[in-house]
């Protein structure tokens, strides 16, 4: 389970136990959602370029 996990279980927590409003909480999942895709994004481009290190062309 990565941090990204852990705060969208814990935001979920909150809003099921209403310690946070459904605006609120649409607004952190989206936030959320947003930085997992540029994460995802990110380590990707990471990984293509550590692959095109250890093989390089000819």
């Amino acid at each position: 389970m990565t941090r990204l996990d852990s705060a969208k279980f814990l935001i979920t927590i909150c809003w099921e136990n209403k310690l946070i409003q459904n605006k609120q909480y649409e607004e952190i999942s989206t936030r959320l959602n947003d930085l997992g895709k540029m994460l995802y994004g990110w380590r990707k481009d990471v990984e293509r370029k550590i692959e095109q290190i250890k093989t390089p062309t000819k």
